[in-house]
């Protein structure tokens, strides 16, 4: 590996734990919610769903799906540090596959996944 390689990585990962730190900050203590809504626990928890109640023709199908792996991530500061924290781990794979590709595959493969294992969880509660 050489010293652009590792510099790089070393950044992804000061990245990666600054995001954490701030995903952290919002769900368990509200620190952020003093910059604004978008900061809030309220936010990260709600917002996709005012963003479909308001725009209804979102709410069904593929549209939903769109919504809730795409534009859920500029609703809310939360899913935003998310996205950016999946990108970071995707940035430190391409150091070793250098195809933008493989980035996009690994941001939707997380993201499906996730909604799958999560719908899964949930179905596990009720």
């Amino acid at each position: 590996m050489t010293d652009t390689q590792i510099t790089f990585i070393g950044i992804a990962v000061i990245c990666i734990a600054f995001l954490k730190a701030v995903r952290d900050a919002i769900a368990h203590s509200n620190a952020l919610c003093k910059f604004g809504y978008w900061f809030s626990k309220e936010a990260s928890e709600r917002a996709k769903y005012v963003f479909m109640i308001k725009h209804p023709w979102w709410s069904t199908g593929i549209k939903k799906i769109f919504v809730m792996n795409v534009i859920v991530m500029f609703l809310d500061c939360w899913h935003f540090a998310e996205f950016l924290l999946i990108l970071s781990y995707a940035a430190m794979a391409m150091i070793f596959n250098p195809n933008p590709i493989v980035g996009c595959i690994i941001w939707m493969s997380i993201s499906t996944l996730f909604n799958l294992f999560y719908n899964k969880i949930r179905a596990i509660k009720q």
